[in-house]
């Protein structure tokens, strides 16, 4: 699928409602920069797209001490690196303190920083004028905030219209679980993009339709990743026992 065509397929992200102003300070662009491609990234990307809708409904973990105010959303890792997104809405105490933000619209989130989970020294807002930069349901929808590539399966799952003639007219609700992957699957998960196309096809049929949170998956702890690695420990020690590895 061509680049253009990509693009053009991310055309239909819209939110019934006018949306939550996004302002991300220079550093917190810079580091999502440099993950570019890789899956904090791709979740970073998710994250301003569901703040851009509705910041409430989001986990967030509180902050303390020095930053107390500041909202994290964890972006995962792996090798037991975890990073997380460090946000605000508009009446967060750092923001208030500063005296900068008051004039800014309502409903507005300031995106500051991707940190490493260790990592909780001061984190003060900086200058709105000097250190923010707006970003639009526009500016969402282009590639740097919306990985590529789609792969055909995804672009079919995305815009699937079965499950709509399916269910419409009975009283359904459908959870979406995303497919949590372990090694020697040959499956793998769609992406953030994808799973919230194919969520507004359903809810714009009129279908009660909810996205579980992946919890543990970036230490290979979700559902289904541990019976993953037991299957796998198993078929190790059934092919010991094969090739004649003694013991019981």
């Amino acid at each position: 699928m061509a680049t253009k065509e990509q693009l053009a397929f991310l055309e239909v992200f819209a939110t019934s409602r006018p949306p939550n102003p996004l302002f991300c300070h220079q550093e917190f662009l810079e580091k999502l920069a440099e993950h570019g491609r890789d899956s904090i990234g791709r979740r970073t990307a998710f994250l301003m797209q569901r703040l851009s809708v509705d910041a409430r409904r989001l986990h967030y973990k509180a902050t303390h001490g020095i930053n107390r105010g500041w909202r994290r959303s964890r972006l995962g890792g792996n090798h037991g690196s975890h990073f997380y997104a460090w946000w605000a809405p508009k009446n967060a105490l750092p923001l208030k303190e500063s005296g900068e933000f008051s004039d800014v619209p309502d409903g507005a989130v300031f995106l500051r920083d991707i940190r490493h989970h260790d990592n909780h020294s001061l984190l003060p807002p900086q200058s709105f004028d000097t250190h923010y930069m707006p970003v639009t349901v526009r500016d969402l929808r282009r590639e740097e905030y919306a990985p590529l590539p789609w792969t055909q399966p995804q672009v079919r799952f995305a815009s699937a219209r079965q499950p709509v003639r399916l269910l419409k007219g009975h009283p359904a609700k459908v959870n979406l679980i995303p497919f949590n992957a372990f090694p020697e699957s040959e499956f793998r998960c769609s992406t953030p993009q994808a799973i919230d196309a194919f969520w507004r096809t359903l809810r714009d049929a009129g279908l009660i339709a909810t996205v579980r949170r992946p919890r543990g998956d970036d230490i290979a702890a979700a559902c289904g990743q541990l019976a993953g690695r037991v299957r796998d420990r198993q078929r190790v020690r059934l092919g010991d026992r094969v090739v004649g590895a003694s013991g019981p």
